[in-house]
Order: C-alpha cells, then structure tokens, then sequence
C-alpha cells in the first residue's frame, strides 16, 4: 500500500488543486518577478500546501516547503523579486511533492532543492519593510475591476487553541482586501459554570472581507486552522462590495440569537437607546450590542444584493452515476411517450407530457453541473511552453483566450492530451529558431495561442502559432514516397495537411526527445475522433499554422438527427449536420472517381449509406441527403428517410460491434430498439472520402 491509499480522498483533491494553483502562481511572478500580489498569492498557496502537510504528519513534504516558504516571506515583505533560482527551486518542488505522496523518498532531489535555495541570492532588490497592519480594519485596498464581497460565518471546535491562534490566519486574510472582523462570544459560559472548561474554545466570528481572491482562495486560507468539528461558512454576494442582509442591531441581535422579536418590540418601547435598554433590562451583554453595531455599521457601508450563492464540493463517481441516472430516466422517458402517443387515454398523454418536461429539466441542470471551464487544463501548459521555450532555446510565450468556455468534465479530461501534442509540435516544429525569426523579419518572440469559444451546439478549440506554417509540397511528396496517396491525387490544402496525422508520419530531419517520430498528430486525430469530433488544419507557409477542434459539449446526452435505412435506424451528430436535401438522380455526377451532387453550383461529395453497409435491398425511387461538415468541407450521406432530431443517450458498443469502426455508440430508442450513432469522420475515411 502506497502511502497515497492512506491519506484522505478530501485531501489529496485539495493537494492537487494546490499544486495548479501552486505553478500557475509561480508562472505569474516569473513573468513579473517584482509584482507584490502575485507574490503574495504565491506565498498563500505555498503556506497552505505547507499547513496541509503538516496536519497529516508529512514532515518532508513539511520540511521542505517551509524553506520556500521562508524565503518568500523574505521576498514579500521586504518588497524585493523573486529570484530565478527560487523559481526553479519552487517548480522542482511542485514536481517532487506528488512523488512523495506516491512513496517516494526523493531525499537528494530534496537536498538540491535546499542547496539551490542556499547558493541563489534570493532577493534582486530591497526596499524599505513595511509595517504588518495590526488593525482589524484592512488598509489594503482590493481590485476594483475583480472586487468580490464575501462573509464569513467560522465557529471554531473546542480544541482550536491546541493547534494555533487565529492571528496568523486573520493577517492573512486581512492582507486578501478589506476586512472587517467580529467576535462572537455568545456561547462563551460563565467561568463559575461547572461545564467551563478553560482549555476550550468557545469563540465564533464574522469576517466581511471585500478582496480580488475567489471563494475557493478564501477557503484555502482556513485548511491549516479547520478541524473536523469546525465550521466553515463563506458566502459570495453577486454585487461586488454589497451585503444582502439585515441591517438594523434589532435583526442582528435576533439573527445571533441574542435576543428574541418579543425582546426587541419590548425594547422599543421605553425611551432610550435600543442598545442600552436590552442591557438593562439583562437581554444583552455591552459586549453582545457592541460586536452588533460594529456589524450593522459594515453592512450599511455597503449596498445591499438581491442574490447571494455558495459553492459545495461532489464527489465525481456520484456525479457520473447521477449523468447515468438521467440517461436511463430520458430513455424511459422517450419510451412513455411512445406509448401516450398510442394512447387514446387523455390522462396518460398529460402525464407523459408532464413527465417530459420535468426530464428535459433534469437533464439540462444535472448536464450544467458536470460543466468545468476549459481553463482547469489550460493552466497547465504554461508550464509545458516554459519548460520547452528552455530546452529548444527559443523565446516562446503562450497566450490563451476563452478560458472561461465549459464542457462537460469527461471531454476536458480527454482534451489534455491532444492539446499537449498540439502545442509541443508547434513549439518545436512551428515556431522557427531565433536566428531564423529575426533573419525573416519576425520578432524573436514567438507565440503559441490556445483559444475556445461556443459555436452552435458545439465548442471550437484552436491552437495558432505565427511560426514557419506547413509546407504542403513537403508533406505531399513525402506521403507519396510512403505510398499514402498516389502521385495524381487531387487534394484539398486542408486534406494535404490532414497527412501528418497519418501513423508514423513526420517530416522532422532528425528524432529530438520532444517531436519528430511521427506519434504526436495521429493520437491528436484519433483522441478527437474519440470525441466526436472533427480537425482541420489551416496553414500559411512562413506565417502562422492553425489547428482547429470542433468538439461536443458532452459524451453523455446529444442532440441527434434520427434517419432510417430499411427498417432500421441511425443517429448522426446533429452538431455536424448542417442541412438535409433531397437526392435528384438527374444532378447526379462523377467527377475522378468520387460522386457529387449540385447543391446550389457547390459540388458536394456524398457516400451511399446502403452501398457501404452492403445492403442488398433496393434504395426508395426518393432518397435523401444529410449535408453535413467533416474537417472543413461538406459531405452528403445518403439516406432512406429523415426522421429528424432525437436526443440521444450515449451507450458504448458491445464486444461484438467494437470493431466496427463506422460507429461511435448506440443508444435505445422510445419502442426499445437499437439505433446505431455514425461516427461520420470515419465513415467518411473508410469510404475514401
């Protein structure tokens, strides 16, 4: 047993976060050594990652962190920049710490780590220390273009004081933006109580902080400081800087449960001060009305917000099962209004309806919930390009654009892969060497972009670079010496430079241990066949290449486009259909061995469903065409009948099907049939389209 399998689930997830934020954090101050914020960010993430350690007894992972964590103080407070070998210290780090959680000793990477730190001189300037704020009220100012309000409920557990006081943790969220802190001892008992016990803890308290940071950076803050009996409550307001809460000391001191509204409304009453007659009459303690009017004076400098929202961490494996759950009720689903529609029962068409309805629902907010920004693998490939801008010697940076795009959790997880191929072949093949960009021209500066954004129903992903670009002319011989195509073949651009995602192909003069055996561009394409999806690759030679992913939003439910041939049924993407026309035999025309169709003055190739399938039987005197797009151009598949959308709920192909490679799944229709979904690319290929 591996010492990961005895550590906490919670934990190695929060461990993992940590390490993204961990390289993503120090990627940002390698950009600008010098910048305090991202500094100090970096700083709280490594302290945490630190304090996590620590309360599972992992003393070297402890040990370690601590002197880069010392060192950044140094850094921090003292307004100095980080030095290269502290960066390099910090990512050797980030490399060695899920090692360990894996077993691992890594003992002398460990000590060069600490020599790196002892021989690099960490600080490149300093400036005068500045003072450490000891005020409860922040005077750091936030952003004011990402300025978020949060408040915090936290109510420690009885043996909070045995590990350490919450001075360390309030600097640190005080240094986050402004704050505002206030102590609640209402469940504090009287020394004279015989339930007192002194070594406890009884405090609670209320943090407003308005700060830059997001929930889950707040939340990180309080890893080091929560036991299992703690409770953490952090609540983001949608308007920046407001409070949707009661401000008047009345509701306060009700919403405490310092007083009743019996107490209050008697309160008013007599004359005086709401405050000093609940103290009078043995309602409230000084100190309850005097934490109460701190609040009240918070929450009134702050507008207040119609809506509040927070966040709750779901296991993945109940997620899938949940996404499974669904598919099996939006079968069912299709299969009672199957029967209702036969039904001559008004009640039982009704209720299908309801039915439907309350599905279609179901499915869209349980299929949101799976949704993750394609920003959480991005962030990892500003790492890739660093390491390799080093080791090719070229000054590459990265860039990314739409990180904020969703798609379901299972087509991001299966993207990283793909994307990492794509990006190191334009590193090392696109972008040209730096004697060679400034002989051209170009600034030395080379630059790799990853960008995503929605189009229709599916989401693009496109990874441009402005290097040398594919010389089609190349590729082309070089298929034709490989006997991939013939030497009259008459190829589109796009099909040109869709041959360097043949298996082993590669037009690198030499094997490096980044590119060049040809491996890279073929699980590209067969990963985003995978996924339903389509590539095209668009070039200019001397300027730029241009890889562009047209992906699903999701595997688990689509939208589909139900045809029939026969008396059986398929389901092609609807994503990737783009009309459906009627087959005129007249327009009919063959043109180098490859059918067309006139679809207004565009000659449009198709492949006959029947004739690839082998069918035996005799095609309908009227057909119909599915146009649809595949890797940049049109294609027409040939069908029967167009039923037409259908939501489908995907269902892997048995052992018996697994090798037919026309189709990607099945999926179970309303009267209990099987339809098969075409996976339309391969269709295509296998035709020789």
């Amino acid at each position: 047993m591996s010492l990961r399998d005895t550590l906490e689930p919670d934990f190695l997830n929060e461990i993992e976060e940590l390490l993204q934020q961990l390289e993503e954090s120090v990627l940002a101050v390698e950009k600008n050594p010098s910048d305090a914020e991202a500094i100090n960010l970096l700083f709280r993430v490594m302290h945490t990652i630190k304090g996590s350690a620590g309360m599972f007894s992992l003393d070297t992972i402890t040990t370690f962190t601590h002197h880069l964590e010392t060192d950044l103080d140094v850094v921090r407070k003292n307004g100095g920049a980080v030095s290269r070998g502290l960066i390099d210290a910090i990512l050797a780090s980030h490399d060695m710490i899920p090692r360990m959680l894996d077993g691992e000793s890594c003992a002398e990477e460990v000590h060069d780590v600490l020599q790196m730190l002892s021989k690099q001189k960490i600080l490149r300037t300093v400036k005068k220390p500045i003072p450490e704020p000891i005020i409860s009220k922040s005077n750091v100012e936030s952003s004011e273009s990402h300025s978020k309000n949060y408040h915090i409920e936290f109510t420690a557990s009885p043996t909070f004081f045995n590990g350490a006081g919450p001075s360390a943790l309030f600097d640190e969220i005080r240094e986050a933006g402004e704050m505002t802190i206030i102590l609640r001892i209402d469940q504090l008992p009287s020394p004279l109580d015989e339930t007192f016990d002194p070594k406890s803890c009884y405090l609670s308290w209320i943090i407003n902080v308005q700060t830059a940071l997001s929930e889950n950076d707040l939340a990180d803050m309080f890893i080091f400081y929560l036991g299992k009996s703690d409770d953490l409550v952090i609540t983001k307001t949608e308007d920046s800087g407001a409070q949707n809460l009661p401000s008047r000391l009345g509701d306060i001191l009700i919403e405490r449960g310092v007083a009743t509204p019996d107490h209050i409304e008697k309160a008013l009453q007599e004359d005086g001060l709401l405050g000093t007659v609940l103290v009078a009459q043995g309602v409230a303690t000084p100190a309850d009305v005097k934490s109460a009017l701190v609040e009240q004076s918070d929450r009134r400098s702050k507008s207040p917000s119609s809506e509040t929202k927070s966040t709750i961490r779901v296991d993945a494996d109940k997620l899938d099962r949940l996404v499974d759950l669904v598919g099996e009720m939006v079968t069912a689903q299709a299969r009672l209004m199957s029967v209702a529609r036969k039904s001559l029962d008004p009640d039982i068409q009704e209720v299908a309806e309801i039915v439907e309805t309350l599905t279609v629902g179901l499915r869209d907010q349980t299929m949101s919930i799976r949704m993750v920004p394609i920003s959480t693998i991005l962030g990892g490939f500003n790492r890739l390009v660093r390491d390799l801008s080093r080791d090719l010697d070229k000054v590459i940076t990265f860039e990314t654009e739409g990180e904020d795009t969703e798609l379901d959790k299972s087509v991001v997880e299966k993207l990283k892969e793909p994307l990492m191929h794509i990006i190191r072949n334009s590193a090392d093949h696109g972008i040209e060497s730096n004697e060679k960009r400034m002989a051209s021209g170009k600034p030395v500066e080379g630059t790799i972009k990853v960008s995503a954004y929605h189009e229709g129903a599916a989401v693009i992903v496109r990874v441009d670079d402005d290097g040398g670009g594919l010389d089609l002319d190349v590729i082309r011989k070089r298929a034709v010496d490989r006997g991939l195509i013939s030497a009259e073949a008459n190829l589109t651009r796009n099909e040109i430079a869709q041959l360097i995602c043949a298996p082993g192909f590669s037009t690198a003069e030499k094997v490096s241990n980044i590119s060049g055996r040809g491996v890279g561009m073929d699980v590209v394409k067969k990963a985003v066949e995978a996924l339903h999806g389509t590539l095209v690759i668009d070039t200019v030679l001397g300027h730029s290449t241009s890889i562009i992913l047209r992906l699903p939003v999701t595997l688990a439910i689509i939208d589909g486009l139900m045809v029939t041939l026969d008396d059986d049924s398929f389901i092609i993407p609807l994503s990737l259909v783009e009309e459906c026309v009627d087959l005129n035999h007249a327009e009919m025309e063959r043109i180098q061995g490859r059918e067309i169709i006139n679809l207004r003055g565009e000659a449009v190739p198709f492949v006959k469903l029947r004739q690839r399938l082998e069918r035996t039987s005799v095609a309908p005197d009227r057909e119909q065409v599915v146009i649809t797009m595949v890797e940049g151009h049109r294609v027409g598949i040939v069908v029967d009948v167009v039923i037409g959308s259908h939501q489908t709920v995907l269902k892997p192909l048995g052992t018996v099907l697994k090798r037919a490679r026309d189709f990607s799944g099945a999926t179970i229709l309303g009267d209990g049939s099987v339809a098969l979904i075409i996976d339309v690319s391969a269709l295509i290929e296998s035709h020789g389209g």
